[in-house]
Order: structure tokens, then sequence, then C-alpha cells
């Protein structure tokens, strides 16, 4: 989905549920920016996993510790923010691939990326309708106790110029 629909965040409510935690002993979230490095995002996927990686540096060094890592363990790997499939096919998938059970959840706005990945499901996050953006603009600009009847209407305008992405809605609210 496009920019500031809600990718994300709908990640974060299904990577801290308290029934997805009991069932992973590792939750790995990596933000994979348009300039990451190999090294960086295996470093944190090590440190997410509960280890420490100081002194190593190279790649070489590093897998080997995500593999120690993650190896007989049950592991939800979120990839979040995704703009080219080879993060995943040329530099994680060997690695998880021995852990115990792993599942991978990625954000990308290009559905291209997730078939590359081969993925088994794709759910599409759209824009809000109306109500439900009028809602959240309500919740974000007003308190809970006053009268917001009479900006209904300037709140539907403001909906209709967001084009439904929760995101600008917060921001406007």
């Amino acid at each position: 989905g496009m920019g500031g629909v809600g990718k994300t965040t709908l990640a974060q409510k299904i990577y801290n549920e308290p029934l997805v935690r009991e069932k992973f002993q590792v939750r790995i979230w990596l933000c994979i920016s348009q300039s990451y490095t190999e090294t960086g995002l295996i470093k944190q996927a090590i440190r997410m996993a509960g280890e420490k990686c100081d002194q190593l540096e190279t790649k070489t060094e590093l897998l080997p510790l995500l593999v120690d890592s993650i190896k007989g363990k049950s592991v939800l790997l979120v990839l979040d923010d995704v703009w080219k499939s080879d993060v995943w096919i040329d530099l994680f998938l060997s690695p998880f691939k021995r852990a115990l059970n792993f599942h991978v959840l990625v954000t990308t706005r290009d559905l291209d990326v997730l078939a590359e990945m081969h993925a088994t499901y794709t759910h599409q996050v759209n824009t809000m309708n109306y109500h439900d953006g009028l809602e959240l603009l309500m919740k974000k600009s007003f308190q809970p106790y006053e009268q917001i009847s009479e900006f209904k209407n300037v709140g539907y305008e403001i909906v209709k110029k967001c084009d439904g992405l929760p995101l600008a809605l917060k921001v406007l609210g």
C-alpha cells in the first residue's frame, strides 16, 4: 500500500500482540531503509535475538552468530518498509531456514517485492472510509468532553483532502 496508509502500524500491532509474544521465542523487527547495510541489519537481528556482536564486523563473521541465536527456536521476523526482495532472498532466507519455526511479516509499497519473496499471504491495507477517517481525525483533534458535532462538515472535507490516509489525518489532528 501507499505511504501513510498504516502498514507499519498494523505490523506493530501484530508484533506486540500478547498471543504473538507467547508463540515466538524470538521476535526481530528490522526497518529496511533504502540505504541499508547488510552488516548493520545482521547486527540488529542478532541483538534483537538477545546476543551481543560488538566485536564482529564482517558478514562472514556475523551470519554464523545469527544462525546460532535463532537455531532451534520459533522466530518472528518483521521486515518493515522493504523496497527490494534481495534483503530476504540474498541475506536472511538461508540463516532463518535453520530456525525451528519461523514466520516473516513484510511491509512494502511494492507487490512485486512480495511476489519475488514468494509470499504465501498478502493483506492489502487500504485507505480509511469516511466514517473511520472522521473518527480518527476527531479523536486526535478534540478532548473527549468537547462538542464535536458542529465540526463534522469541516472534518469530512479534511478526510476527503487527505484521501483517507491515516498518517495524514493523525498529523492534521
